[in-house]
C-alpha cells in the first residue's frame, strides 16, 4: 500500500536551520506511529528520528492526523493535527451511485464483470485487506479497471463509529432499504436512489 509523505525543513523560530533535530510522531491520540524511509512502507523508519545536517526531515506514514514534535536540546517545536494522507495528491470527484452499480464480495467476484464497458462502476465489499472500494473501467479492455476508491475508514473490517464498533458497507435503492427487517445497526448504508 503507498503511504503519504510529510517533510520540513526543520527550523526555530527565528529561520535558523537546526540541524539534526530529533522528529518524533505521534498519533493525535497519543500513541508512536510507525514509520518509512519509503512510499511502498517497506523500508521502516526509527521513531523518533534525526533530521540530516541542513535540517531536512521527512517520513512515510499511513493517513491519518499527527502530532510531529522536533526537538534538539533547549529547542522544540510542534505541529498538531498534521493531516498525512493520499487524498491530498488527487482531486475528488463524487460519483453518484444510481442503484445499478453492482456489490461484490472480492475482488474475485470482480473479475465477472472484466468485460464491461469504460466508466463503468463497481463495489468491491473486500479488496483483501478488509477495505472496500469503488472501481471503474478504464476502457474497454477487459480488466482495465482502475485504482481503488476507498469508501471505508483505517480500520479492519470497515468504517469505525465512535463506540468502537466496525460496521459494513451497502449499497442499495431506498426501496431496498425500506425492506430490510430489522436495519442493522454495525452497517452503514449508502442510499443510492
Amino acid at each position: 500500500m503507498a503511504m503519504a509523505r510529510w517533510q520540513a525543513s526543520i527550523t526555530d523560530a527565528a529561520g535558523n536551520v537546526v540541524p539534526g533535530a530529533m522528529v518524533e510522531v505521534r498519533r493525535e491520540g497519543g500513541s508512536l506511529v510507525q514509520l518509512y524511509s519509503d512510499r511502498a512502507g517497506t523500508i521502516a523508519k526509527g521513531n523518533p528520528f534525526a533530521a540530516d545536517s541542513d535540517g531536512f526531515a521527512f517520513f512515510h506514514a499511513p493517513g491519518g492526523a499527527y502530532r510531529v514534535r522536533a526537538y534538539a536540546g533547549a529547542f522544540e517545536r510542534i505541529w498538531r493535527y498534521v493531516a498525512v494522507g493520499l487524498g491530498a495528491e488527487s482531486d475528488l470527484t463524487i460519483i453518484p451511485l444510481d442503484g445499478t452499480t453492482p456489490q461484490v464480495d472480492d475482488l474475485a467476484a470482480r473479475a465477472a464483470y472484466d468485460g464491461q464497458a469504460a466508466g463503468f462502476r463497481i463495489i468491491v465489499s473486500d479488496v483483501g485487506d478488509g477495505r472496500a472500494a469503488l472501481y471503474s473501467k478504464v476502457s474497454n479492455t477487459s480488466g482495465d479497471w482502475s485504482q481503488p476508491a476507498y469508501i471505508t475508514a483505517d480500520t479492519v473490517a470497515g468504517v469505525q463509529s465512535s463506540d468502537n464498533s466496525v460496521t459494513d458497507i451497502r449499497a442499495m435503492t431506498q426501496a431496498e432499504y425500506d425492506a430490510l427487517d430489522p436495519v442493522s445497526v454495525t452497517t452503514f448504508y449508502i442510499i443510492t436512489d
